[in-house]
């Protein structure tokens, strides 16, 4: 039987005595191979355009929201000017509103071929054009041209023009717009969630109020095109 010293149990019973745990090694801090990515770079970015209107004349005073910049409004030309920073490029989203004129709504690109300027500089003018009014039974032509707002019950798809039509009395609202085009692309206009379905009942319209009607081309058609939009109420 082994012999301890009286050395060894005096430190065995301190130890004992004073909780002799030894102490907890630090935990290790782990390393990667791959280093930390570096923070995002960023560009300057300019864009700029001109407001006018349907016969040319500029806009002074129109509210231009570009999104996700800013907002401001044109001046006594028509123009507006954004600067900004940001770190890729990216699509840009374009609104732009003024007193009797239809606001316009749509976008443009920073990203690719869209934008082939090296330096960030963007230009996108902006037609904004004067309200239209007929009423219920009379006909007019309508021009859609590449540029225009965008619109469409899926995923703003069409180019467009608006007309508001008055009711002078409460029916059924009937349309056409000649040469009509196909909902599933080509030539032709299109009445935004219209056409030649009348089965629904939104167009079942009452006295005295104004229905904008929306008529559009597919928003990549490269020319302009034409219609004559013809309107009237056929009664319950």
């Amino acid at each position: 039987m082994p012999k301890f010293s009286r050395a060894c149990v005096a430190l065995i019973f301190l130890m004992s005595a004073c909780g002799g745990t030894p102490t907890t090694p630090p935990p290790l801090t782990l390393t990667t191979s791959h280093p930390p990515a570096p923070p995002p770079t960023t560009s300057t970015y300019h864009v700029s355009g001109v407001v006018t209107d349907d016969s040319g004349a500029p806009v002074a005073g129109a509210k231009v929201a570009v999104y996700p910049v800013g907002s401001g409004v044109t001046d006594g030309r028509g123009a507006y000017s954004f600067d900004f920073a940001w770190g890729v490029p990216f699509d840009v989203g374009l609104n732009v509103d003024s007193p009797d004129h239809e606001p316009f709504a749509g976008s443009f690109s920073f990203a690719g071929a869209l934008s082939p300027d090296p330096s960030h500089n963007a230009t996108q003018n902006v037609r904004l054009y004067r309200i239209k009014r007929i009423t219920a039974g009379e006909s007019t032509v309508v021009t859609i041209a590449p540029g225009d707002p965008f619109c469409g019950v899926f995923n703003d798809e069409l180019t467009c023009r608006t007309v508001r039509v008055m009711v002078p009395a409460s029916g059924l609202l009937v349309m056409s717009c000649d040469p009509r085009g196909d909902d599933n692309g080509g030539p032709g206009l299109n009445i935004e969630g219209y056409n030649t379905r009348i089965v629904s009942g939104d167009w079942h319209v009452t006295a005295g109020t104004e229905v904008p009607v929306r008529i559009g081309m597919w928003q990549n058609w490269p020319v302009s095109q034409s219609c004559v939009f013809t309107t009237s109420i056929a009664r319950p």
